[in-house]
């Protein structure tokens, strides 16, 4: 949904033809009101005039209105999406231009089929088509049309990625219009110059321009011209992380489409408002703008519009956790694509499918979707690579090695065969792979394969016993999750650690210099690693949430914050598009500006720290020593790690302060295993006689594989404080057994029949749960601080599943906040990795209501 205003000028249509014909008049008036049905957005009326108007030419059998009819119908169609029809109408209304010998129209005709195949994508055909017909407008020294064509041609250099080149023609578009005294055009070409600088990543002079394209607009009353203008200030503000003020430029094109009538704005409009809001974190209000924005597309008929729409909701519901509804709105757009043949987007929304069906661990309808998208892909004769990957990705998730390792040979794609030689344990050709492909990454310096280079030499190296190797480069992966991070809006950031880039999970060089620092034996810097990514999702989400803190501080604070935090956010979205295209000059003085921007903003937080510590310990939080864990003499915490290969148990005692850490020699597969086999007796207690079945052995295992050693240096009048991770949340500890006798005995209590003679965990120690020590800290360090004194949250009846019926009984209404709220805290809840059914990393589809992650507690309600 988030694309330029406008890719291309439309050459407008033919010169009605002039005729003293009486009976031509009927003719004209259908000409006329199709251009105004057009320009009105009325796309399904117009074609119906213009189609009258090729009958009613026909019938007297003149040429070039059946010329100038057919043109403007290839021009409507190309405005809803359907390519195919219009170049069929463009392609006859060509045959008739080079009979009758209209240079002109044939010029116009061409320009148009240039449009059409802009539009699909194919840049290099659109090119073609483009130059010919700016050849027959300079030989007939057509100034106008020549700069129409330039800026045209312009804007697809921009897509073809040669930048230099589309700002030569648009310079020399602009001098043109310039020249013809054209203030319109001139707008409309700063407007495309903004959007060279914009893909250049220069987006402050790429504002310059619109906002030079907005004045000139305005004076001259052209309204679409100063929509475009506004539309495209907005997407470079949130280009540059200011959402409040992009927000602001697409709610007033929103009243200038609805003062034009025109539909077509609207539906855009509503679009980027939508997306805005989606990066604000806003996501009822987002997907009702996105619906809106889908009636208006729908209502026109614009049908690559609708596609969009669709996709970019489907999108929206699949990062909430609804995979349902997104499932839904990607076979919407499939279905509008085959309405119209467009072989390439039923590939993409066939792959859309797909993702999403690996994303719930369905790997055999994701790869009945990608065989699909395939064919599709190869009707358009569009690439199969990124396809056919896919399917090799399937091939290595099933364990199918063989497979993978021969689809991705052929392939010739050494990132994924780095990948598959990890999972080999063939650690040295896995770093071979890895560190030729660092060698071309680091010069486009794309922040996605960076990422997967330096996470795949860390793994590699820490399985080939080169530890300190390992380390250097996962610290290089951790900074680049840590730079993007700081360019992301509040609702950019809500999945950002869920999301797996090039195979890896954004979480795993965290997870993984945990396991390199104790191969050190670097006990302490491990820690602090578990803290720091454990304390960053939930206190970030508090910080979200924490509106009371936000509004109490001083309006001069806030307002320096937010300068700062907006400026370090645009600087690092410029200098990641600057490094790729090349633009050293601006990217060294932008990386000088980042340093400045950084150093105000620690200044700040460091007196924040002093003036307003509440404030800065939610919002500017510090993974915490084992040291500063506030914890009185009688406690003990223990921090579980849950990793691949094994799971280690910090310990920290609030009398000692100092930290010991266990081993456990389990993989993450073994111990999910045991756990849900182990929650397995509470989920079927539904009767008092059920309470006999409990399976005392099983729990003393689970006790004797997680918390036996540790225990021995854990006195009885210790408290304990268990800090869980990932599949462990959903373990009562408490219930855990010490000691079984031999022999079960059942005895009749007064809840029902119970086993006698056993021994808990929470009948010999106080047990509690914290998220991690930095937020219990930060919980302490309030109430010590007199904060929200004598407040207490109470947890009724929750739900648990996306799926719950409190969530889908009846339809959404606009401004239901709550449960498009709860969806997006479910999944992001299941994506950190605590719903207890995956493996990390990989997706899980959404339970049924009957079989939710955790059994609805109606009771708590009463």
């Amino acid at each position: 949904m988030k694309k330029l205003f406008s890719l291309f000028f439309l050459l407008g249509f033919l010169s009605l033809p002039l005729c003293g014909n009486e009976t031509t008049d009927p003719i004209r008036a259908l000409a006329y009101e199709g251009e105004r049905l057009y320009r009105a957005g009325d796309y399904r009326n117009a074609v119906k005039k213009w189609e009258a108007g090729v009958e009613s030419s026909r019938a007297i059998n003149n040429q070039k209105l059946i010329s100038y009819f057919l043109t403007n119908l290839a021009v409507v169609y190309t405005s809803i999406g359907d390519y195919q029809k219009a170049l069929l109408y463009d392609e006859q209304a060509l045959t008739i231009a080079r009979i009758i010998g209209s240079q002109n129209d044939i010029a116009t005709i061409l320009g148009s089929m240039g449009n059409i195949y802009g539009a699909l994508g194919m840049y290099q055909k659109a090119q073609g088509y483009y130059e010919e017909s700016l050849g027959i407008f300079r030989q007939q020294d057509s100034r106008e049309n020549v700069g129409t064509l330039l800026s045209s041609l312009g804007n697809v250099y921009v897509n073809l990625g040669d930048y230099q080149k589309a700002l030569a023609f648009q310079q020399e578009a602009l001098g043109i219009k310039r020249e013809s005294g054209d203030k319109i055009g001139i707008s409309d070409t700063l407007t495309n110059l903004g959007l060279v600088y914009r893909h250049f990543g220069d987006y402050r002079k790429a504002i310059s321009y619109f906002q030079e394209a907005h004045l000139l607009a305005t004076e001259n009353s052209h309204q679409s011209g100063i929509a475009t203008a506004l539309s495209n200030m907005g997407v470079a503000y949130a280009d540059l992380g200011d959402y409040q003020k992009a927000l602001s430029y697409h709610e007033e094109v929103l009243k200038i489409a609805k003062l034009l009538g025109d539909k077509n704005g609207i539906g855009t409009s509503l679009g980027n408002i939508g997306i805005v809001l989606k990066n604000l974190g806003e996501y009822s209000k987002a997907i009702s703008y996105l619906d809106r924005s889908l009636a208006y597309f729908k209502n026109t008929g614009y049908v690559q519009k609708i596609m969009e729409a669709v996709n970019a909701l489907g999108t929206l519901y699949r990062e909430l956790g609804d995979y349902d509804k997104a499932l839904s709105c990607y076979q919407e757009a499939l279905a509008t694509c085959k309405e119209i043949n467009f072989s390439q987007g039923i590939g993409m929304s066939l792959l859309n499918c797909g993702d999403l069906a690996a994303d719930t661990g369905d790997r055999d309808k994701a790869l009945s979707f990608y065989k699909q998208a395939l064919d599709a892909f190869k009707q358009a004769n569009s690439s199969t690579h990124d396809t056919e990957l896919r399917i090799a990705d399937i091939y290595l998730e099933e364990g199918n090695l063989a497979l993978a390792e021969k689809e991705y040979t052929r392939l010739s794609d050494p990132e994924r065969l780095g990948r598959l030689n990890l999972r080999k344990k063939n650690y040295l050709v896995a770093t071979d792979y890895y560190e030729g492909l660092l060698q071309q990454d680091l010069k486009t310096r794309e922040a996605r394969y960076l990422f997967a280079d330096y996470c795949g030499l860390g793994y590699g190296y820490y399985g080939g016993r080169k530890y300190e190797k390992a380390a250097d480069n996962l610290i290089k992966a951790i900074q680049i999750v840590e730079d993007q991070r700081e360019a992301l809006g509040d609702g950019e950031k809500a999945n950002f650690f869920a999301a797996t880039i090039n195979g890896f999970q954004r979480t795993e060089p965290y997870e993984q210099m945990i396991q390199t620092q104790l191969a050190l034996n670097r006990p302490e810097i491990a820690f602090r690693y578990s803290e720091s990514i454990k304390a960053r999702l939930l206190v970030e989400s508090i910080a979200s949430q924490h509106h009371s803190l936000a509004q109490t501080l001083p309006e001069g604070l806030a307002k320096k914050e937010e300068e700062l935090t907006i400026k370090l956010r645009g600087i690092r979205k410029e200098m990641l598009v600057l490094y790729k295209n090349k633009q050293m000059g601006l990217y060294k003085q932008r990386e000088k500006e980042l340093e400045k921007v950084k150093e105000d903003l620690g200044d700040f937080v460091g007196s924040m720290r002093t003036t307003q510590p509440e404030y800065a310990a939610i919002h500017y939080p510090r993974a915490i020593s084992s040291e500063e864990i506030d914890l009185q003499d009688s406690e003990a915490l223990i921090e579980f790690e849950v990793t691949n290969d094994a799971t280690y148990v910090f310990l920290v005692k609030g009398n000692y302060k100092t930290l010991s850490v266990v081993t456990i020699n389990k993989s993450r597969k073994e111990i999910q295993d045991m756990v849900l086999y182990y929650k397995s007796y509470f989920d079927t207690v539904d009767r008092d006689a059920d309470l006999a079945n409990f399976d005392a052995q099983k729990g003393q295992e689970l006790y004797n594989t997680l918390l036996f050693e540790v225990m021995q240096s854990v006195p009885e009048w210790m408290s304990v404080v268990i800090v869980p991770d990932e599949i462990l949340g959903i373990l009562p500890f408490e219930s855990l057994v010490i000691y079984a006798p031999d022999k079960k005995i059942v005895a009749e209590g007064k809840y029902g029949p119970f086993p006698q003679g056993i021994k808990y965990l929470g009948g010999k120690y106080s047990v509690s749960y914290a998220q991690s020590g930095t937020a219990l800290t930060l919980a302490r360090s309030l109430k010590k601080g007199g904060a929200k004194e004598g407040l207490a949250l109470a947890v009724c009846d929750p739900v648990f599943s996306p799926k719950d019926r409190r969530l889908s009984g009846g339809e959404r209404k606009e401004g239901d906040d709550q449960a498009q709220h709860m969806r997006g805290l479910i999944a992001s809840w299941k994506k950190m990795g605590m719903s207890g059914i995956r493996e990390k990393g990989k997706a899980q589809a959404d339970a049924p209501e009957e079989q939710p992650l955790f059994t609805r507690l109606e009771k708590t309600k009463e």
